[in-house]
């Protein structure tokens, strides 16, 4: 935590006005609430449910004052999988409380709010991803040409003020959604490998650089996390855009140091599953090195 932190009383379902240090926590038997600075006025707040015994009600009296306290940061709740009640979980959800991750370690579900600027912001991303999704699908059942596809989704960018790498994303996402995985993973890895060449042109047109090729990198790690059907073959994805120079040597190395830096339970996953190729290429490097000098 950034600055100081101080120590109060708090009651069930209820908390006091602003806080006035850099960090402050708050506690009682059922709950926790701490605010940390993120900068000089603003704050993000993290409530623990610490007790099987906390209601619905007495949450949601602790959130909502919270909301009034919190200078339009993002409020973040913490309930430990032995609390998991679904009547919480609903409360949560009638406040536009969504699942943000889960931590290991604690064994903790982390439902996150938004402040409402930015949850306009990932609407309207969403809303980008399905339009890309729909001129892709029409471009393939109407044969339309990539160049074609590629000024529809040019147009959409500009008309959402929307990234290079959000193109990049949008694009591969859809393509990938669009193919239809079977149970039978050597065709699958035929079916992977036509309709990723098929799209790679389109998708190199949206990148400038090193940034928007690792943020694609990562647009493809999320989608195989998301879909658990993909996630056994992103070491695939990885290795067709190595050869089709989506990926460069520099970027992947990037990627391995974020994975290795993180040290979470996927990341682990996705580092054994790559192992194979990830040696391949550093083998690669090496020998190439070596002739050079």
């Amino acid at each position: 935590n950034q600055g100081g932190m101080n120590q109060g009383g708090m009651n069930q379902g209820g908390m006091s006005s602003q806080p006035t240090g850099s960090d402050e926590v708050k506690t009682s038997k059922a709950i926790t609430v701490e605010h940390r600075m993120i900068k000089p006025g603003e704050y993000s707040t993290w409530v623990r449910v610490l007790s099987a015994d906390l209601g619905p009600a007495q949450l949601s009296a602790v959130l909502s004052r919270c909301e009034e306290s919190n200078n339009k940061g993002t409020i973040y709740i913490y309930l430990r999988e032995k609390f998991v009640n679904r009547q919480l979980i609903q409360q949560m959800k009638s406040q536009g409380y969504k699942f943000h991750h889960f931590v290991e370690e604690t064994q903790s579900f982390v439902y996150g709010k938004k402040p409402q600027e930015e949850e306009e912001e990932e609407d309207a991303f969403d809303t980008f991803l399905n339009e890309v999704y729909e001129t892709i699908a029409r471009g393939i059942k109407e044969d339309v040409p990539l160049d074609t596809i590629h000024l529809e989704i040019n147009g959409l960018k500009f008309q959402g003020n929307f990234t290079l790498s959000d193109c990049c994303a949008a694009v591969n996402r859809a393509a990938l959604l669009l193919l239809e995985l079977t149970d039978n993973r050597k065709k699958n890895l035929q079916l992977i490998k036509k309709g990723f060449n098929k799209w790679v042109p389109l998708t190199k047109k949206f990148l400038l650089g090193e940034q928007e090729m690792l943020e694609t990198l990562l647009s493809f790690e999320e989608f195989c996390c998301e879909n658990e059907q993909w996630f056994d073959y992103f070491s695939f994805l990885l290795q067709l855009g190595y050869d089709s120079d989506i990926f460069s040597e520099d970027v992947i190395d990037e990627w391995v140091d974020l994975k290795q830096a993180t040290q979470s339970e996927v990341s682990t996953k996705l580092l054994k599953q790559c192992d194979t190729f990830l040696k391949w290429l550093k083998e690669a490097d090496e020998e190439s090195d070596s002739e050079s000098e």
